[in-house]
């Protein structure tokens, strides 16, 4: 099947005859991107590399007899050298490939082929890999059929198959392979009001990747075979309300190392919104799941904690015992909203959910949740400013595990106050504050407090902004209290050529570390949460930003950007972060450079430094055949 389509794209190409005679039934345009590219990373593992990539992609695309008849899209890919997706160099060697049959009849074909090789080199600022060059070679095939038949139901089929490999030429990184499979059908239709879609596909997907979790990024495989059936209905029931109601069955097998894991989730929905005149809005939802697990899996992770005795196992380790058990959610819910007058209007809202475990052989924990909500809202438009505020109550009850009758009350409100223009001088006040409490064993409460303040001014063809914010945030669990004092500012000024930008924000609180051996051999003040002692220690957080864009000319383009951050904690563990990145942009008739050079410097823990450097400059020039 895919030389047939690749045959019949060919055959494209060996009718000039026809071509000529009708206009625009082949066209062949296309790409050349050039440049240089080069990546160091310094942190114990020294790497450097540099690329001279050439780029051709192409574009040919068209009909054979008319549109309706055959159309295609040939897009061939050729390149030397590495590419740097991130810099823009982008492409590879192979072909990408689509053709639709019969596209304006009742029963189209479409066929799409992909067979692409990559050899790219990496930059990341997360991975702590960086001047890596790896190889990659994708394959894809797929095919839509459909069947619109007049007053009959739409009839969709599809397949797709898909692998993919990934070869590191660094020996530390392990490579990686996919494989998927998939295909399916769907209808739709619209009968006595209603508009009903159903479809039901099944998966096969296999895979080899480095498991984090194991020594020496052991290689793992992961195998799944999945099916999934789902059913839609939808109608409206009178003047703006309409009614949704959703099925469906999903069942999968996996396998995990040779270790099954298996799935079945079935699951049931209504949703019902509705409009009663201008005024009244709302909605009512239900809806209902039933989860099934199996698994030869009963401790998923472990950690080693010491050895057992002579031949005894370890205490922590994986144990692999078989178990099955199902998970119900049921959930019901509605909302409403009243607008009571132009400036004022009132919302509330009620939901119920309830998980129940009826079968199984491991227990796992049930939970009732019953939630209201109310408030309102308010907005106007005063000849000294504009007020937009708000102000919402919950009140809910929480069944979980062993904590039964838990009390929820929370509240929180804004409110946002504006005057003027930048023509003249805008103020712009904020204020947000809300509180959450939960009264269970030990009380938990959590509260946070922000506001912000700005103000913006046009000067001839510069428009000045400034602003500052605080936020306040507290966390109250049993005796131990987390904390944290923010203080944010902010500054630009705007240019319809040049824009500059500058914010600063320091954070000042504390957080808590577990005690892993005696709690008596640390100092700081301790307190049981969740059953396992911890210490308070203090933390600390500095940021600030630095960015500029500018077009001094119509065809030149700059972005710059600089972030530093440090973080402490306990006044000796430090974060500290540093990134630097230019971009320049220049376009000169059909010709468009771009040049960019970015450094990232980190410094974790006690752990060595570590940074890394890129620099590219690319050219790119679109072409056309005909």
């Amino acid at each position: 099947m895919y030389f047939g389509a690749a045959a019949l794209l060919l055959a494209a190409l060996a009718l000039p005859g026809r071509a000529q005679e009708q206009e625009k039934s082949v066209n062949l345009t296309g790409v050349f991107t050039t440049g240089f590219y080069s990546a160091q990373n310094q942190n114990g593992r020294e790497a450097n590399l540099a690329t001279v990539p050439a780029i051709v992609n192409l574009d040919l695309f068209g009909f054979i007899g008319n549109p309706g008849f055959i159309s295609y899209r040939l897009q061939p890919q050729l390149s030397a050298g590495s590419q740097a997706p991130e810099a823009g160099f982008l492409s590879g060697n192979g072909v990408t490939l689509s053709a639709t049959f019969l596209g304006r009849r009742s029963f189209p074909l479409t066929l799409t082929y992909s067979n692409v090789q990559r050899e790219q080199v990496s930059y990341g600022s997360l991975t702590r890999i960086s001047g890596l060059r790896s190889v990659s070679h994708d394959r894809s095939f797929g095919l839509n059929w459909q069947v619109r038949a007049p007053d009959w139901p739409q009839l969709s089929f599809d397949l797709n198959t898909a692998s993919n490999a990934l070869e590191p030429e660094d020996p530390i990184i392990p490579d990686y392979s996919s494989r998927s499979r998939r295909y399916g059908f769907g209808l739709h239709d619209r009968r006595w009001g209603w508009t009903l879609d159903s479809s039901a596909h099944w998966d096969r997907f296999s895979s080899d990747f480095a498991n984090p979790l194991e020594p020496d990024l052991i290689t793992t495989t992961l195998d799944r075979d999945s099916s999934h059936y789902q059913f839609t209905a939808q109608r409206p029931l009178w003047s703006r309300s309409q009614l949704v109601l959703t099925g469906g069955l999903l069942d999968s097998q996996n396998t995990f190392n040779d270790r099954p894991f298996n799935q079945e989730v079935r699951y049931a929905n209504a949703l019902l919104t509705f409009g009663w005149g201008e005024r009244w809005r709302g909605g009512f939802r239900t809806g209902y799941s039933s989860n099934l697990l199996g698994t030869e899996i009963q401790e998923a992770l472990g950690q080693l904690v010491g050895s057992g005795g002579s031949g005894g196992p370890n205490p922590g380790a994986l144990v692999f015992v078989p178990f099955q058990t199902r998970v119900s959610s049921l959930s019901v819910g509605g909302d409403l909203h009243y607008q009571a007058h132009r400036d004022w209007s009132f919302f509330g809202g009620v939901s119920q959910n309830n998980v129940s475990t009826p079968d199984g052989t491991v227990a796992a924990a049930e939970a009732d949740y019953l939630n209201t909500t109310g408030g309102a809202n308010f907005h106007r438009t005063f000849s000294w400013a504009t007020l937009n505020g708000q102000y919402s109550l919950n009140l809910g009850r929480l069944n979980y595990a062993n904590i039964p009758n838990s009390r929820l009350l929370g509240h929180s409100f804004s409110l946002m106050a504006q005057r003027g223009s930048v023509d003249r001088l805008e103020l712009t006040a904020s204020l947000q504050a809300s509180n959450q409490r939960v009264d269970q064993l030990h009380a938990l409460r959590s509260d946070q407090q922000s506001a912000e303040f700005s103000v913006g001014r046009r000067v001839a063809s510069l428009v000045l902004r400034g602003g500052a914010g605080m936020q306040r945030s507290s966390f109250r669990d049993g005796g131990v209290d987390y904390s944290a004092d923010g203080l944010s500012f902010r500054a630009s000024v705007e240019h319809p050529r040049v824009q500059f930008r500058y914010s600063r924000n320091a954070v000042d609180g504390n957080t808590f570390q577990p005690f892993f051996f005696d709690p008596a051999s640390s100092a700081g003040s301790s307190a049981v949460l969740l059953g396992l002692p911890v210490r308070v220690i203090l933390s600390t957080l500095r940021t600030q930003t630095l960015g500029l864009h500018a077009t001094p000319w119509r065809r030149l383009e700059a972005t710059w950007s600089w972030t530093t951050s440090r973080q402490e904690f306990d006044s000796r563990l430090n974060n500290d972060y540093d990134q630097f990145d230019l971009r320049l942009g220049y376009r000169f008739r059909l010709l468009t450079f771009e040049a960019g050079y970015a450094r990232y410097q980190q410094s974790f823990l006690t752990l060595t430094s570590y940074e890394r450097r890129r620099l590219y400059l690319r050219v790119s020039r679109p072409f056309r055949v005909f």
